[in-house]
């Protein structure tokens, strides 16, 4: 789990494909990252790696997204945001979701890394870019979710006996 954040936060700092920040300045930082030490963000991670994959969701479901930026987002976890082994790729999700939040860490990660480590005391740093992101993918997922949900009518009405 902690290699995912790693790979993400090397992948922020170096602007995606192309930066200028060496992996070397962020293994040997000091101080975590706030999504390292996060564990409702590590669980969420996990469980979305675990449950986002292909044989989860019927061809049916994938139908479900009516409106333009559902569909979007539906390519973007099923089909655009995966590695060659079919599973998701976090960074492209973080990317690609997330986009202003994305470079508001990425920002954030250069200055740490121009200054060489985190903090002295070894708290975590750029904690607030990563609350941003954190929350932002966690809704996108979430939307995401329920738009291949199925509608189910009346599902919410007292009145219906089960």
């Amino acid at each position: 789990q902690h290699r995912v954040f790693g790979v993400v936060m090397v992948s922020v700092a170096r602007g995606g494909e192309a930066g200028a920040v060496k992996q070397d300045n962020m293994t040997n930082r000091s101080s975590p990252l706030p999504l390292e030490v996060d564990r409702d963000f590590t669980g969420f991670v996990t469980r979305m790696f675990q449950n986002g994959t292909r044989e989860h969701f019927s061809d049916e479901q994938l139908t479900y997204p009516s409106s333009p930026s559902a569909k979007r987002r539906a390519k973007r976890f099923m089909h655009d945001c995966r590695s060659a082994d079919g599973s998701m790729d976090i960074a492209c999700l973080c990317r690609e979701a997330c986009p202003a939040e994305y470079a508001e860490l990425a920002t954030c990660l250069r200055g740490v890394a121009k200054k060489g480590t985190g903090d002295p005391k070894g708290q975590p740093y750029c904690r607030s870019e990563c609350e941003s992101l954190s929350r932002c993918l966690r809704g996108d997922f979430r939307r995401f979710l329920l738009s291949v949900s199925p509608v189910v009518p009346n599902a919410f009405d007292e009145r219906t006996v089960w």
